[in-house]
């Protein structure tokens, strides 16, 4: 670590018929770690070893802060695609109704204060709404479409504006 920056070492290629995939995955986590701000070394894994710019190297003379596998990730993908459709949408149904779940446990712990009820009730109105009905939207620039038609982002959003706005109970 040097000035207080860690040090990333991306490992990217590998043996397999997926080097190419995992060359490129390399490349965005590479992008990515360098825009985190963090000191980032691309390390291609090839049948002769590893190599940087070109040049053999041995991970451990790096003095990486933390290592990140590449090579990994389309192997988790192919796992993933080679799962039936009905797999995975049971997985999904499943995520999301724990999510639900984790959601009503903590509004049991909540006081139902006439505040709190218009704030639950107003955000899931609005969020809702707004995902039934998209053409209340249609005139907002792309990724702003989607998100207000999303209703997780326009009900968390206006769950925290009603919670920062109302008055609190005595």
């Amino acid at each position: 670590m040097e000035n207080g920056v860690k040090t990333v070492v991306v490992l990217a290629g590998g043996y397999s018929s997926e080097h190419e995939i995992s060359l490129a995955s390399g490349q965005t986590a590479f992008a990515a770690f360098e825009a985190a701000g963090y000191r980032t070394l691309f390390v291609k894994v090839e049948r002769s070893g590893y190599s940087l710019d070109g040049k053999d190297v041995r991970i451990e003379d790096l003095g990486a802060d933390y290592v990140f596998n590449s090579i990994l990730i389309p192997k988790i993908g192919a796992v993933i695609s080679s799962m039936p459709l009905p797999v995975l949408g049971g997985g999904v149904i499943v995520m999301f109704g724990m999510v639900a779940a984790a959601g009503m446990n903590m509004l049991t712990e909540v006081k139902m204060s006439r505040r709190n009820m218009i704030i639950i009730s107003v955000s899931l109105a609005v969020g809702l709404g707004l995902n039934l009905v998209p053409s209340a939207v249609q005139y907002l620039p792309g990724i702003w479409k989607t998100l207000a038609t999303s209703a997780v982002a326009p009900t968390a959003l206006l769950a925290v504006v009603l919670n920062l706005m109302l008055p609190q109970d005595d």
